[in-house]
């Protein structure tokens, strides 16, 4: 239960910018409709229920007539269930590429305001491949809060519908101790109840690992991806180096994190559905076997048997929603954790830009001038200490000095770009400044 709430705790500060932002609206509409729709497969579900009682108490008493009219009042039920299926996959997909949408435009605002993006990649350790992050992280995240929260509300409303039918058709079991006896009132539902609370506890002990392997199996798939790109980005370097050989190499190495990490999520997925395929199965006869006594003994008809069925396997499986969506809540989890992740980089990043460090302002002449900038590595190690500077127009200048002295470092203090140091740098007032990087950039 721990974990649960924190795993609402977390999932609802990623939630809820959507629900109050400018698109509230739509979004709300929308997710009201699907809502309305998934109620009303649960409620056709409900009708079902009381078909399968009169249908097999039909075929019990060989009513033909009645025989038939259930068979026409099924294809009624059948065509609105198909229909409301149909358009709650429908609206729920135009939901989520609305809300992905939004939030890829945030992230994206994010990552790419004041240089968040460069400055990201200096110190943010915990935040590897942003652009997986937005890309296929914000898409699961949505896929998985609509189908996960959906899924829940329908599994707690259709255990409030079936529950009192369950408990009328269960009756009462009397259990003899002894001298004395114990009398269980709606004994079926207690049975349900304790079946699902073993099978998610279970589960639980079983699948727990699956958060963490999920986390980094979206990391190697990233980082593989990446390297691919890079690649592709410098054909024309690698060729010139003949650097395919060290190239496959590194593909090979990337690759196989993938590849361990995978075989990792197989094993544990293999204990896990040993479980819950055999937890599965065992739910469909279960109920015969528990209500099976009553109906030979003359208590029950064999519709009440029936109904008793699958009133059981409703509520079983509503109470089972955590067992049987256990793969889908590790997997998400794993994306909200590197969402929250990204979110903490990029405020810790914003919150860097606004301490104490380099200053630039334009100054009162028209040239360049430093004066007494320090500079450091992210880490804190001085790198360049007490630098004074001035260049006028028409000055050309040229600064060298060994590897690694700060030299690169000096011009993106310059460009504003360096955060990591302290001193005043003035430019030239109302002038527009070129720098041009190591390595060309052509948009």
């Amino acid at each position: 239960m721990t974990r649960l709430r924190a795993l609402l705790r977390d999932a609802w500060t990623l939630i809820r910018p959507y629900w109050f932002s400018e698109d509230r609206w739509a979004g709300r509409g929308l997710l009201a409709a699907v809502i309305a729709l998934a109620l009303f497969t649960v409620f056709i579900n409900v009708l079902l229920s009381q078909w399968y009682n009169s249908f097999y108490n039909a075929i019990q008493d060989k009513d033909f007539p009645a025989f038939w009219n259930l068979l026409i009042r099924f294809s009624w039920l059948a065509l609105l269930y198909i229909i409301a299926a149909v358009y709650q996959i429908y609206l729920n997909q135009m939901l989520q590429i609305r809300w992905r949408r939004w939030l890829t435009e945030r992230y994206l605002g994010a990552w790419l305001a004041d240089g968040a993006y460069y400055r990201m990649q200096l110190t943010a350790g915990e935040t590897d491949n942003p652009d997986q992050r937005i890309a296929d992280d914000l898409r699961l995240f949505v896929a998985g809060a609509l189908s996960l929260s959906i899924g829940g509300l329908r599994a707690f409303v259709t255990l409030v519908s079936f529950l009192g039918i369950l408990w009328g058709l269960s009756g009462a079991a009397t259990i003899p101790l002894g001298i004395t006896q114990i009398t269980i009132p709606g004994y079926m539902v207690w049975a349900a109840l304790l079946y699902a609370i073993a099978g998610t506890w279970l589960t639980n002990r079983m699948g727990r690992a699956l958060v963490r392997l999920n986390f980094n199996q979206q990391r190697y798939e990233a980082d593989f991806r990446f390297n691919l790109v890079r690649f592709r980005e410098n054909t024309e370097g690698v060729a010139l180096y003949r650097g395919g050989a060290d190239e496959m190499r590194n593909f090979r190495e990337r690759f196989s994190w993938v590849v361990r990490n995978w075989w990792d999520i197989m094993r544990r997925q293999k204990r896990l559905t040993w479980f819950t395929a055999g937890y599965g199965q065992a739910a469909v006869i279960f109920p015969f076997l528990v209500a099976a006594p009553r109906y030979f003994r003359g208590e029950i008809p064999l519709g009440a048997l029936m109904q008793t069925s699958q009133a059981f396997g409703q509520v079983q499986d509503s109470l089972s929603f955590i067992v049987n969506s256990y793969t889908d809540l590790a997997e998400w989890r794993a994306v909200i954790l590197r969402l929250l992740g990204f979110e903490r980089t990029l405020a810790r990043v914003r919150a860097e830009a606004t301490q104490e460090g380099v200053h630039r302002e334009a100054g009162p002449e028209a040239g360049l001038a430093l004066d007494r900038v320090h500079l450091q590595l992210p880490g804190g190690r001085p790198l360049l200490d007490d630098v004074n500077l001035a260049i006028r127009p028409g000055d050309t200048a040229l600064i060298s000095g060994p590897s690694g002295a700060g030299k690169s470092t000096l011009f993106r203090a310059i460009a504003g770009i360096w955060p990591f140091g302290r001193g005043l740098i003035r430019l030239p007032r109302g002038a527009g400044v070129l720098f041009l990087p190591q390595k060309p950039y052509l948009p």
